[in-house]
């Protein structure tokens, strides 16, 4: 499964190429969750101020930790299982 964009407002969901989606878009996030499932990876959802959400699974969780841990999100909410924490 690909990453993708739903938006709220018309009801439509458009399939976006990657990660690229959100960090052209970061400036919109209000915040991001994170699922983890039991292959070792998890879901993401990020939240947007546009009444969007951009939405990717992840084959690993220590990649998106990774990946999470940039300038650009500092600051964030960050929803991990449940738990609010900030990135």
């Amino acid at each position: 499964m690909g990453a993708s964009v739903t938006d709220l407002r018309q009801g439509k969901i458009k399939q976006v190429k990657n990660l690229g989606y959100l960090l052209k878009h970061w400036q919109e996030a209000e915040y991001i969750r994170f699922d983890s499932n039991t292959e070792g990876g998890g879901y993401m959802l990020a939240v947007l101020k546009s009444d969007k959400i951009y939405s990717t699974a992840w084959a690993s969780e220590g990649v998106f930790f990774a990946w999470i841990h940039r300038p650009v999100f500092r600051g964030l909410e960050l929803i991990y299982n449940g738990i609010k924490i900030t990135c």
